[in-house]
């Protein structure tokens, strides 16, 4: 399995999860879902920011390398993002704003992944798949 596609199925359940959270009905179903997204969108970033990134440092030249502060700085926001979230209630009245602005940018970073940091990736680096 190429990286891209391992990174793409996390990405799809990270959307799966936000439907779910902006599909339920109840305040409970809807921490519990965004307990889901946060959970894996965390667990998701740290595996890019220990697998990934460093694997761009290493087979990327010196100008693409500046693409891993890119993605930090982008992380950094949808960490904010989180942040803000999980302090709300789903019943807050800024929480569905918060949640819009945390998918956008993750989308934001998503396609910059898609566009620009997996075609170079797994251009360059002799091994860019994941046993599996």
């Amino acid at each position: 399995m190429l990286v891209s596609q391992a990174i793409g199925q996390d990405h799809c359940y990270l959307d799966e999860c936000y439907d779910k959270l902006t599909g339920a009905s109840t305040t409970e179903d809807k921490v519990k879902w965004r307990n889901m997204l946060v959970w894996n969108l965390a667990r998701h970033a740290i595996s890019e920011e220990l697998t990934v990134y460093p694997a761009m440092e290493q087979h990327l030249g010196a100008r693409e390398k500046e693409l891993t502060k890119t993605d930090f700085a982008q992380h950094q926001a949808v960490k904010n993002d989180i942040s803000k979230l999980q302090s709300l209630s789903p019943a807050d009245s800024q929480f569905p704003s918060l949640l819009e602005q945390l998918m956008d940018d993750l989308h934001r970073h998503i396609e910059h992944e898609k566009e620009t940091d997996m075609p170079l990736l797994e251009t360059r680096s002799p091994k860019p798949s994941l046993k599996g």
